[in-house]
């Protein structure tokens, strides 16, 4: 959906509003059925609250922070609005899953509130921040065939390794990174 939407250059309220339908049908889908119950009474004391306060305030100062340094440096080094988006802003937004993605491997937590964290970013920034701009005829002023191709190409690699229970290894992590270091180059290139 989000491809067609770029493809198509522009976001109207008629995208809109396929967009929202996706993102309500998304979290039907994921809060349908029966929801467990954790039996456990888990002890929470004010501490904890102020922790996670504390650590909400930090993740969304070092990401205001990081958005507004690498959109100056960039503008300073004459780098374009677009890779400055693509590169610092949406660093910058994506910190917090990033923090949380790290956090939790080094806890060794379950895998899938990772997974879970990266893929309901990204579906909610695609359908429902990207949707909520229809309603101002927005225009794009490039197809993105490139960025594109490689989001549908990532993606149906994620669908095939889940679907084959390949696991994210050093080793597929270092090929994702590569890719997008390529992307970095590119847009910087651009």
């Amino acid at each position: 959906i989000i491809a067609g939407v770029f493809y198509s250059t522009k976001v109207s309220p008629i995208t809109s509003l396929i967009m929202a339908i996706f993102f309500i049908f998304y979290f039907y889908i994921n809060f349908r059925g029966e929801k467990e119950v954790i039996e456990e009474e888990i002890d929470v004391s004010k501490f904890d609250y102020l922790k996670i306060i504390i650590g909400f305030a930090l993740l969304y100062g070092a990401g205001e922070l990081l958005v507004y340094s690498g959109a100056n440096i960039g503008r300073m080094w004459g780098i374009s609005e677009f890779a400055i988006s693509a590169i610092f802003v949406a660093f910058g937004t994506s910190f917090p899953e990033l923090v949380t993605a790290l956090v939790a491997s080094y806890r060794k937590k379950d895998a899938d509130i990772i997974i879970g964290n990266v893929i309901g970013s990204n579906i909610f920034n695609g359908a429902f921040v990207l949707g909520s701009i229809g309603f101002y005829n927005f225009q794009t002023s490039s197809r993105y065939s490139y960025e594109l191709a490689a989001l549908v190409s990532v993606s149906i690699l994620f669908m095939a390794m889940s679907y084959f229970k390949i696991r994210i290894n050093k080793k597929v992590s270092v090929v994702f990174l590569a890719v997008y270091s390529y992307f970095v180059y590119y847009w910087l290139k651009a």
